[in-house]
């Protein structure tokens, strides 16, 4: 059973937001071009791996994209595959051309025919994943429930090649196409006495995750200043959406929508923060009539707390 299906990062979604707002002359554009095209690779090569794991719905439990919580502090996993004897974790790495892993020295890296870049040592980080998943199972009641780490390399075409160790990278790395075989054989030889409730484990993680929620603008020292306000014409992409008689108007192509603040409005809340008020929106969509700034608020189906003078994103 697949409990739920991979949808775009909200981290994607803020660099794409960025990159629209972001004023062109910014010292910090290419940093964030760079960060925003990683983004998009890693959620691409996740895609590839899920129409992998996907054969597995049938007689497991798939969950995709979790952000759980232990001693006040977040760990993500890419893909959790729950059978009755076992979890199978998989991490996914989507890179091209030649990776290597040293197993002597915890090294992992990439060579793509002219450089040569070092990356986080894959085995380590899912093998933290799982000590990390393997202490939340216990807490929530679920000791001692067999996990086993895979890695998943996304691309067919992506080149091996191990120093030192060769099985030990071989027991826990594949390429994609591989992973559903790994966790089939896997289940097949370690059978377990006591049949875990896959489906109720997968529930219970799904409850608890919550989305991953990094402040962009504070890692890339972008201010709000540094933004460009006002909305974006969804027919030509102009920056010239003009408010008319219960409408906007763009000034270049004349086209109207009266729907044209929402995909602003969600760029703020993105960027910015889950809340804003009147004078903040009345700068941010470019336009200072308060009443009718009030009503395009209300209108969005934003709550107003009317203590601190806030509208809120709805939960």
């Amino acid at each position: 059973m697949k409990l739920n299906t991979r949808t775009k990062p909200t981290s994607l979604k803020k660099y794409e937001a960025l990159l629209q707002r972001l004023r062109p002359n910014h010292p910090k554009l290419m940093e964030i071009e760079s960060k925003a095209a990683r983004e998009m690779y890693g959620y691409e090569g996740e895609r590839l791996v899920d129409y992998h794991t996907d054969f597995l719905t049938e007689d497991f439990t798939v969950v995709y994209q979790l952000t759980l919580k232990l001693r006040s502090k977040l760990f993500q996993m890419d893909t959790v595959v729950i059978g009755e004897n076992g979890i199978y974790l998989v991490e996914i790495k989507n890179n091209k051309g030649i990776v290597t892993f040293n197993t002597t020295l915890k090294q992992f890296s990439r060579e793509d025919g002219e450089n040569e870049v070092g990356y986080r040592y894959p085995i380590t980080q899912v093998e933290l994943q799982r000590l990390k998943l393997e202490h939340w199972l216990q807490l929530q009641g679920y000791p001692e429930v067999p996990i086993y780490p895979l890695i998943a390399i996304s691309k067919p075409s992506t080149i091996i090649k191990v120093r030192g160790d060769e099985e030990e990278v071989a027991r826990k790395v594949h390429h994609a196409e591989y992973i559903p075989k790994e966790v089939l054989d896997l289940d097949r030889k370690y059978k377990s006495e006591t049949k875990l409730p896959h489906e109720k484990i997968g529930r219970l993680l799904l409850r608890a995750s919550s989305e991953y929620n990094a402040d962009i603008l504070k890692e890339h020292g972008v201010l709000l200043s540094d933004l460009v306000p006002g909305i974006y014409c969804s027919h030509c992409n102009r920056l010239e959406m003009v408010r008319g008689h219960n409408t906007w108007k763009c000034d270049h192509c004349q086209k109207k929508d009266q729907k044209a603040h929402l995909q602003a409005l969600a760029d703020y809340f993105l960027l910015v923060g889950p809340s804003i008020s009147n004078s903040q929106a009345q700068y941010w969509l470019q336009y200072s009539e308060k009443s009718s700034i009030t009503r395009i608020l209300r209108g969005a189906g934003l709550y107003h707390d009317c203590r601190n003078r806030k509208w809120w994103m709805r939960r």
